[in-house]
Formats: structure tokens, C-alpha cells, sequence
């Protein structure tokens, strides 16, 4: 937990609401997927885990049917009204609470009002879902409060349809499952067609994992993330009126190859990199359950020649750190990270050489495009948390 943060928040809310006794904190983590990137919106089976940076909250009960969120790091307010359906706001990122309120209002759900400060240790645009943790973060907090009932998985259906009917952006589940799920040192395995999941034990060894943030920054909404969607549901389309399969799961390259002249170039490359996306999960789950961890970091390798040549998602800067990245024989996996066109690349590195080979990296990528990028040691860390709730908040 980041104390510090907690503290600054503390006293930020102290100055704009008056206190109670009954306020309470939240942590919502980013998420890291270690494996099967852009597959969660196609039947795939992904390998994510919850890091230990996220958004942190400090919420209080209201006695009225009042909203009033503040944005410490936007500086921003918004009051809310929830006698009414809430409705989209002109500020961007509280669309993202008021989409989640919106999910609870929808099934009855009696919210009372409340006071909230929010503020987080994750970037922004970095590819760590920040829009997760928030969403996740809303809706274990309205829960709380209004005593709902629902499940992790349930929240974190109600997170995803608050980003697609608020934000805009067409996601998969896999970033608020993660960012929800989360537990200690494990990694989820994800199936995202049946919601099913495990944990596994990542052993890393002697091995760290470190993020290197471009400070190139994206938004979903206006990338051509919905764009790959609407590809990869009408290569589906085609598979299935020529060869009856009715999810990438059950296609081979084999498939692929009898419509390629039908696809076209950029759609049989689409689907390529899905189908073999799949098939690298699966050798990444044995490898994880036999603890080679060499062999993760190939597939990792592969995952982003794949993202970068055939899904097209990378930019010129996310290849060129993955390049310096993999020439150096202590960095046994690189891949970007996240929806892509910016944000981070994840980089498994010998522990004992970390701290020199990002360095050389950073300076390698400085001189290149004259931006330092963000050094990030990450470790995984459980799921969305409610911190010292008091029972009667």
C-alpha cells in the first residue's frame, strides 16, 4: 500500500468534506496480462494478475441522495444527483464512476449518496488499465454502501458495461476480472467465454518484472481498438458460414489459410495473430505449472512480433524498446502491453541486472525519440480491497 498516498488523500478530503467517522478507503489495482493480449473479446483464455499500483479512494456516507466526487490529480469536481438516473458528464473521467452507478441504478439498486476523493500511483495511458481499477474501485465501493450483494464477477460485469455504454470503449472482460480477482502472487488464468478461473502460482525465480513506459499515451475510445473488434467478429462471420466454427477457439491456421483469398491480406492477418495468440496461452500455462521460465519468456518474445507485425498495435517506439530490450541475454521476455499505439512494454529481466539493463534501455530510447520513459518495478498484488471499513460506514 502506498502510505504516503493514502495520506495526501486524507488530508485532501478532509479539506473538502466535512468528516463523519464513517469514511473508509478503497485500493483498485492496474493489471499487468503476462500473456494472450487482444484475445479476451475472442473467446481466448488470458494470463493476467493485479499489480500493486492502482487508484486509491476515501469515501463517506452522505444522509441526502447527493454524489460529490473530487479528482485529486484533475483537480475537478462533480455532484451527482441520484434521485434521479444519473446521466454522462462533460468530464471524462466521471463518466467512468457515473457509468458504474448506472449499472446498479438499472437493477434497482437503492444507492445512497456519498462523498469521494480519488487518486492513484498507476499512469495513466500506460496500458494498465486505469479505467479498470476505477470502474472496479466504483463498484466495490457501491456495493459496500448499498448493501447489493454482488459477486466479484458480477461487479466486474457491471465495470465493463459502464466502459462500454459511458466510455465508449468496446472492452473485453479481462482487465476488470483482473483488476477485481487479483491474489498475492498469483496470475488468473481467464477464460473469457465461460468466465471460469484459476489461479497459478507464478514462480519468477531469480527473475523481476519491470515496465518501461514509453510516455507515448492513447485513448481506447479514439485508437482503432473498436476497429480490430469489428475485424476479428467478421473474420468470425466468414469461418463460420464456410466451416460451421463459432469461435476462434475451434479455428486452426489451417482454416484460416482456405479463406485467405477471401479475407484479404489485413483480415487473414488479424485472425492469424488471434489464432496463434491462443495456442501461445496454452504453452504458457504448462510452462508456468513446470516452471520454465525461459520458455515464458519466449512466447512473451513472440506475443509482441505477433502484435507488432500481424494485429498491428504497436507503434514505432513500443517495437524499438522491445528491440533494445531483447538484445541484451538477461531480458528472457519482452512484449508490449495493452491495447496498444502507446503505453508500456513488459519486461521480464534477471533480477540481479535490473536495474542496469532498464537503465541502458531508458538512455538507448532517450537518445532515440529525446523521452525518458518511465522506469516501473511492478509485483503482483491482490485484487480491489476495501481498507479499514468501519462496520457501520
Amino acid at each position: 500500500m502506498n502510505e504516503a498516498l493514502i495520506t495526501t488523500l486524507s488530508n485532501v478530503y478532509g479539506e473538502i468534506f466535512e468528516l463523519s467517522g464513517n469514511e473508509f478507503y478503497v485500493f483498485s489495482p492496474g493489471r499487468i496480462n503476462l500473456l494472450g493480449e487482444h484475445i479476451d473479446y475472442n473467446d481466448g483464455i488470458m494470463l493476467p494478475a493485479a499489480i500493486d499500483l492502482g487508484i486509491y479512494f476515501k469515501v463517506g456516507r452522505r444522509t441526502d441522495k447527493m454524489v460529490h466526487l473530487y479528482s485529486a490529480e484533475f483537480k475537478e469536481s462533480v455532484t451527482l444527483d441520484l434521485s434521479v438516473p444519473v446521466v454522462k458528464s462533460e468530464s471524462s473521467w466521471a463518466n467512468y464512476i457515473i457509468g458504474v452507478i448506472a449499472q446498479f441504478q438499472k437493477r434497482d439498486i437503492q444507492v445512497p449518496g456519498f462523498n469521494l476523493v480519488f487518486n492513484g500511483d498507476l499512469p495513466i495511458g500506460a496500458g494498465l488499465s486505469s479505467s479498470a481499477a476505477l470502474e472496479c474501485g466504483l463498484a466495490l465501493i457501491v456495493n459496500h454502501l448499498s448493501q447489493a450483494g454482488f459477486s466479484r464477477i458480477e461487479m466486474a460485469l457491471m465495470a465493463q458495461k459502464a466502459e462500454h455504454e459511458y466510455a465508449g470503449v468496446y472492452c473485453g472482460i479481462m482487465d476488470q476480472m483482473a483488476s477485481i480477482l487479483g491474489r498475492g502472487s498469483m496470475v488468473i488464468r481467464l477464460d473469457s467465454k465461460t468466465l471460469d478461473f484459476e489461479y497459478l502460482n507464478l514462480n519468477l525465480k531469480d527473475h523481476g518484472l519491470v515496465l518501461l513506459d514509453s510516455r507515448v499515451h492513447h485513448s481506447l475510445a479514439s485508437s482503432e481498438y473498436n476497429q480490430r473488434r469489428e475485424q476479428c467478429e467478421s473474420i468470425l462471420d466468414l469461418l463460420e458460414s464456410e466451416f460451421q466454427i463459432k469461435s476462434f477457439r475451434e479455428c486452426s491456421i489451417n482454416h484460416m489459410d482456405q479463406i485467405a483469398d477471401q479475407l484479404g491480406e489485413v483480415r487473414y492477418s488479424r485472425g492469424k495473430y488471434v489464432v496463434e495468440e491462443i495456442e501461445r496461452v496454452k504453452a504458457a500455462e504448462v510452462a508456468i505449472k513446470n516452471g520454465r521460465i525461459n520458455k515464458f519468456g519466449e512466447l512473451m518474445n513472440q506475443t509482441h512480433m505477433g502484435l507488432s507485425n500481424d494485429y498491428e498495435v504497436s507503434c514505432v517506439e513500443l517495437d524499438f524498446l522491445f528491440q533494445s530490450a531483447i538484445k541484451n541475454k538477461e531480458v528472457i521476455g519482452c512484449r508490449m502491453m495493452g491495447g496498444g499505439f502507446g503505453g508500456c512494454t513488459l519486461n521480464l529481466i534477471e533480477l540481479d541486472m535490473i536495474d542496469e539493463i532498464v537503465e541502458r534501455i531508458a538512455s538507448e530510447f532517450q537518445k532515440e525519440y529525446h523521452i525518458i520513459p518511465h522506469i516501473i518495478p511492478v509485483k503482483l498484488s491482490a485484487g480491489t480491497t476495501l481498507i479499514n471499513v468501519n462496520e457501520h460506514a
